[in-house]
């Protein structure tokens, strides 16, 4: 993805320490002058699984735009009706 692609308040997947999960933009961090250029310096997101806040440093991070605001919560319902399976079955 490119920087003009992100936009502020969209879901979109991320990878955060290894695993790939729903975030949502919160807000531009903003920029800073680095030797007389201006450098953008990321986005800060809220993790929909956690709900921890956590900062995209770079639109590599990001691996697409989710169209549907209502897929990280199916995505929670999923996880949880398999850890409640899972814990059902004993493994």
């Amino acid at each position: 993805m490119t920087r003009n692609q992100i936009e502020v308040g969209k879901l979109y997947r991320a990878k955060v320490s290894g695993r790939i999960v729903h975030v949502r933009i919160a807000r531009d961090s903003g920029f800073a002058m680095r030797r007389g250029r201006e450098l953008h310096q990321g986005w800060d997101a809220i993790n929909t699984m956690t709900g921890r806040q956590i900062h995209i440093g770079s639109p590599q991070r990001l691996r697409g735009a989710i169209s549907d605001a209502t897929s990280a919560q199916s995505v929670r319902e999923r996880l949880d009706a398999a850890l409640r399976e899972l814990d059902a079955t004993g493994r």
